[in-house]
């Protein structure tokens, strides 16, 4: 809930409170929150297998930068059969690949991420996947002014055949969706990359687009059959990406970046806690009474 609208309902309650002192609230819990928020990030580097992505993040005041800059939060999460989920926000002034290879420093597994071109500068013993939901959405847009359901465009048949076979392992062990990937699925892909390869010409406009995103992506896409561990999309990080932006829609924008961290920290805390299933409220609870108590806690200048 965005801090202005908390302001109306303290002062129903006979309490008037500025915004300027419910930020700096905000703010101070989340350097008791921090220690857990890193604790996340070190649990998700230690996994095997990752999903990230990014998305726009606005900080009014920010030395050197001019308020109408993009800030970005990028999303680091588990997948979807991890036994201890964890999702990680990080709030950076920039999309560049270096924030990609700072937040992923130590992580040795494999990723799965979009075709954004800033995910080069992972380090060489990661090893990257693609989401096939991203090549549908480019085929999407370049056929859906023709699109009905007596005529599905090829592409985007075998892409959609995909994901219907792939629903139906989805309760598998990873053992059992990759081999039923191996038999099943990789047929799909074959005929994909065949059409494709069928193009004398790349086409113009979207559809070309599309041809081009695909063919950028191959080697990433192609993996996705190597790894049953994985889903056929990344949509789950972008279902987390959401819950910011959900967010965001209500408080805009971080006054400066004390504050976008501290949203970062927060997120990172409550999308993890739902994710394991705890009671949101009574975990925040526990944290901010029990963490500071900790022997040398009060005074540590670490978190």
């Amino acid at each position: 809930m965005p801090l202005y609208r908390q302001i109306d309902e303290w002062a129903h309650d006979g309490a008037i409170l500025s915004e300027a002192t419910l930020a700096n609230w905000m703010i101070q819990a989340a350097k008791y929150l921090r220690p857990v928020w890193n604790q996340i990030h070190v649990h998700l580097l230690q996994l095997h297998f990752l999903q990230g992505d990014e998305t726009p993040y606005q900080v009014i005041c920010e030395p050197g930068r001019k308020a109408a800059q993009k800030s970005y939060i990028w999303v680091m999460r588990s997948t979807h059969q991890c036994r201890e989920p964890a999702v990680y926000y990080h709030y950076a002034p920039t999309r560049s690949g270096e924030v990609a290879k700072e937040i992923y420093a130590g992580f040795d597994g494999i990723v799965q991420i979009d075709g954004y071109s800033g995910y080069n500068k992972l380090a060489s013993d990661i090893t990257r996947t693609g989401c096939w939901a991203h090549v549908r959405r480019e085929f999407f847009d370049a056929f859906k002014s023709v699109l009905d359901h007596q005529a599905i465009p090829i592409p985007l048949g075998y892409i959609d055949r995909m994901f219907y076979l792939e629903r139906q392992v989805k309760a598998m062990t990873a053992e059992q969706r990759h081999h039923f990937c191996q038999i099943q699925i990789a047929l799909l892909v074959t005929k994909f990359w065949c059409w494709i390869d069928g193009l004398t010409i790349l086409p113009k406009g979207a559809l070309g687009r599309a041809v081009q995103y695909a063919l950028n992506q191959r080697q990433y896409l192609n993996r996705m059959l190597d790894y049953g561990e994985l889903g056929w999309s990344n949509n789950a990080t972008e279902r987390s990406v959401k819950r910011f932006v959900m967010g965001r829609k209500n408080w805009l924008f971080s006054t400066n970046p004390q504050g976008a961290e501290a949203n970062t920290i927060f997120m990172t805390v409550i999308e993890t806690a739902k994710a394991n299933g705890l009671d949101v409220f009574q975990y925040l609870k526990t944290l901010l009474e029990r963490l500071p108590q900790l022997l040398g806690f009060a005074t540590s200048h670490q978190y």
